[in-house]
């Protein structure tokens, strides 16, 4: 991006256990700063895998033989407890490409019988998802350096779609989401510290009292509800003995933290759009046996500096590239945390849908059939339309389905005195109305 742009983004999909507590970062020329006062590296759930998602028979994930969650004993609401500590033995390094943090996620394609949608998608609550330009080409050069792998003139008749396994049941804490067993957790944990050939030295617990949306009202608990809930792990820390801590949660993502900063060579750095490439491409070498992918490729968004496995079949990529990648977050050009995340993990295969294509979803754009968290007026006309592009929406605890959306950026207001562009993200599903319910609320206010 050249000097004189700026872009500011406010997403909706922001959950509060990705923002890191890091310094500032000190930057002239980044392609991405946050409004409100946020780090650019604080506001977006990280997500990547550690494996591909093949076709082989069968849809659930299970990790360990049994992946149920069982309370603990203690009926203390405890937040936080050291459990025994434990040293784990590194693997001799010819035998770590059979070691995974995932499991392969796989499923038998279903075509027949699918059940129907609904569109409903939560924002969060960090404000509007809009982007801040003060350039006129501000927005081109935003969605070039997304390189998604979805393209136009893609003739898909059909995508994927997944239940998201979490949304059902939320704890007193925010953002925390549990699908996942105590021993997964530590499992993934002591596969991931293989992987990066670090020794753990002790193993921290986090509690919290669970309760199953569905088993409450309109969504609500009672305080019944609350007195009664069961008490849950939703997270296991692995300290290492470098400094290095490996946090994994109960929906399946990771956050690796570097307490002691790893520093990038000096050819290296993070400052500009071309820099921030090649440095990813250099950490995604760097890290390679951690992410264990094929075909990496990279791209920048929301202020991270994201590689996912492109895999030459085009679903598969728009699969990776919305639902399972890696970012990499840095102060002066140093590495302090990476994210790791594979919504596979929390999902369950609910069918390939027929979907609509672009200019149908742009159609229905203009007659006000969208879902947005900015405040909206008046119609949306052709020359209001910068960009479209299609994704899954992938918060874990905002969204019951995983599926796909064309999302829109639309110039609403424009100020040439100031010379600031700025554009709201709108979405329309892609999925086919005869799947969808509720179209009637697609108004421009649903949120």
């Amino acid at each position: 991006m050249k000097n004189n742009e700026k872009l500011l983004l406010t997403l909706g999909e922001t959950e509060d256990k990705h923002i890191p507590d890091i310094p500032p970062k000190k930057k002239n020329n980044r392609f991405l700063g946050w409004s409100a006062g946020i780090g650019a590296c604080a506001a977006v759930a990280a997500i990547a895998t550690a494996v591909a998602l093949t076709p082989k028979s069968g849809m659930d994930i299970n990790l360990t033989g049994d992946s149920s969650i069982n309370p603990p004993e203690s009926e203390q609401h405890e937040l936080s407890e050291i459990t025994s500590s434990t040293t784990t033995e590194q693997a001799p390094s010819d035998t770590l490409t059979d070691v995974h943090i995932y499991p392969y996620f796989s499923y038998e394609t279903k075509t027949e019988d699918l059940q129907v949608l609904s569109p409903a998608v939560s924002f969060g609550a960090t404000g509007f998802e809009e982007l801040e330009f003060d350039s006129e080409n501000g927005i081109n050069n935003y969605i070039d350096n997304l390189n998604n792998p979805w393209t136009e003139d893609m003739e898909l008749s059909s995508l994927p779609v997944f239940k998201n396994k979490v949304y059902d049941g939320w704890t007193s804490g925010a953002g925390v989401f549990i699908c996942l067993s105590e021993d997964d957790m530590t499992n993934m944990a002591e596969n991931t510290a293989l992987l990066l050939n670090k020794e753990i030295v002790s193993m921290q617990t986090q509690k919290d009292m669970f309760i199953s949306r569905s088993e409450t009202e309109n969504g609500y608990p009672t305080q019944e509800q609350f007195e009664s809930a069961e008490i849950k792990v939703y997270e296991i820390s692995a300290e290492c003995d470098d400094d290095t801590r490996i946090s994994v949660s109960g929906d399946g993502s990771i956050k690796i933290t570097f307490n002691t900063p790893v520093q990038l060579p000096d050819e290296y750095n993070f400052n500009d759009t071309n820099d921030s490439i090649k440095s990813t491409e250099h950490l995604a070498e760097q890290y390679s046996t951690l992410l264990q992918y094929d075909k990496p490729d990279f791209f920048l968004k929301s202020g991270y500096n994201c590689v996912y496995d492109k895999n030459s079949d085009d679903v598969r990529a728009i699969l990776n590239y919305n639902l399972s990648l890696t970012r990499f977050c840095e102060t002066d050009s140093a590495l302090t945390i990476i994210y790791i995340d594979n919504h596979f993990c929390s999902s369950e295969y609910l069918g390939d849908y027929p979907i609509i294509n672009y200019d149908s979803a742009k159609q229905l754009l203009k007659e006000g059939n969208y879902i947005t968290s900015a405040p909206i007026e008046g119609e949306i006309s052709d020359d209001m339309i910068a960009a479209g592009e299609l994704v899954y929406r992938s918060g874990s605890g905002q969204n019951e389905y995983f599926m796909p959306y064309y999302r829109f950026y639309v110039l609403v207001d424009e100020n040439n005195s100031t010379s600031e562009y700025n554009y709201a993200a709108l979405y329309v599903p892609a999925v086919s109305s005869e799947y969808l319910t509720d179209m009637s609320v697609w108004n421009g206010s649903f949120n």
